[in-house]
């Protein structure tokens, strides 16, 4: 019985032996260090323990740690490089050159598609051209990194531009869906954190409540405005200058749905 367990891990043991062996040949020298090759001549050599032993865990180790903050720091400048085409571009729209601004924005997610920042600029600038199908793909792309990376947050957020989009194509119900599927993440977020995603609450009850009243479902609009202007003044008696805009566009929103119901003295 002895003899056959031994057999057995001896067989596991040169399956094994056999794999590595196959997977280290079809690695190509361009995936390796000067590290690794050196370590693999040694061993070629048949010089095993100088190869282990040159493989030194806490080498290793250092090796790591260098690594990843050469790639902090090169993910660092990519985000500034990435600011910086953003910053054109803002400034190139705001002299109404947005040909340029948009071959910026293009410039910017092509030299890094993986950027979050990027993709979700060039998006809002589509949308604020009413350009839906360019802020539509935007959108879709800045979902799926936001999805990938774990973002809610960032999630939630591209919701809630993507059912303005929606809106403003008067597709209602893609609109409705993507405002409640906003809401419920940022109402998580709110319970948590409450001073930094209740704006996030507020402005997507708001959208809501302007997508209700244009569905006729008054009531339902009445009740989101409504605690929607009830976030915004609490927000609004710490910080009057970021917060006062928003209690105004809410009580203007109420003023209308009031003036739709004949409701005139409240409306007024």
């Amino acid at each position: 019985a002895a003899l056959a367990e031994l057999s057995k891990e001896r067989n596991q043991a040169n399956a094994a032996a056999e794999k590595t062996a196959s997977e280290l040949a079809r690695l190509r020298s361009e995936q390796t260090s000067e590290l690794y090759d050196q370590a693999m001549s040694l061993f070629l050599r048949g010089e095993v323990a100088e190869a282990v032993a040159i493989l030194d865990e806490e080498k290793l180790r250092r090796s790591i740690e260098a690594a990843r903050k050469s790639k902090e720091q090169a993910e660092k400048a990519i985000s500034q490089a990435i600011e910086n085409f953003l910053l054109k571009a803002r400034i190139l729209t705001m002299r109404f050159r947005f040909d340029e601004a948009e071959r910026t924005y293009q410039a910017a997610v092509e030299g890094e598609p993986e950027s979050f920042a990027a993709h979700f600029a060039f998006a809002q600038f589509s949308q604020q051209l009413n350009r839906y199908q360019s802020a539509a793909g935007e959108y879709e792309r800045c979902l799926e990194l936001a999805q990938r990376s774990g973002q809610r947050a960032d999630v939630a957020m591209v919701l809630k531009n993507l059912g303005v989009l929606h809106f403003d194509q008067n597709h209602l119900e893609e609109a409705e869906r993507d405002f409640e599927e906003a809401l419920k993440i940022y109402r998580q977020f709110a319970k948590k954190d409450a001073d930094t995603h209740s704006p996030g609450v507020a402005s997507t009850l708001k959208n809501l409540g302007d997508l209700h009243r244009a569905q006729n479902r008054a009531n339902k609009a009445r009740q989101e405005h409504e605690e929607a202007l009830k976030i915004y003044r609490r927000l609004a008696k710490t910080s009057p200058d970021t917060y006062l805009p928003d209690v105004a566009a809410v009580l203007s929103s109420l003023g209308i749905l009031y003036s739709s119901q004949n409701q005139l003295a409240e409306g007024r």
